[in-house]
């Protein structure tokens, strides 16, 4: 986990960098602990969201399944839905379960 200060230069606070494209989602920090270049990002899934729709379980069907991780579940049973309908974003919720998504894999915990 990352902790960070507002007392820390900005120069010494952890940049994170986020390419939200329209077929791949791709964030990892900019340097890794040692200070060097990372060689590739930390996160790199498809730009989709799928949800369960068992309608048997709520707490399942209240789930979101992001990136490559819906190829583990019958895909007869899951709601895919894309970020991006001809390069514009349609579905922000989206964009906000794939942000989530991110931040949980790289150890943000806190708002800065």
């Amino acid at each position: 986990m990352i902790t960070t200060s507002h007392s820390l230069a900005l120069n010494q606070r952890p940049v994170l960098v986020v390419d939200n494209g329209s077929y791949e989602f791709r964030a990892g920090w900019a340097t890794n602990p040692d200070g060097s270049a990372p060689d590739q990002p930390y996160i790199r899934e498809r730009n989709q969201v799928a949800r369960p729709k068992t309608l048997i379980n709520r707490d399942i069907d209240s789930i979101n399944i992001v990136g490559d991780q819906f190829n583990h579940f019958d895909a007869s049973k899951l709601h895919k839905r894309a970020t991006f309908d001809k390069n514009v974003v349609t579905h922000i919720t989206n964009v906000e379960d794939i942000l989530d998504y991110c931040f949980s894999h790289l150890g943000v915990n806190e708002q800065i």
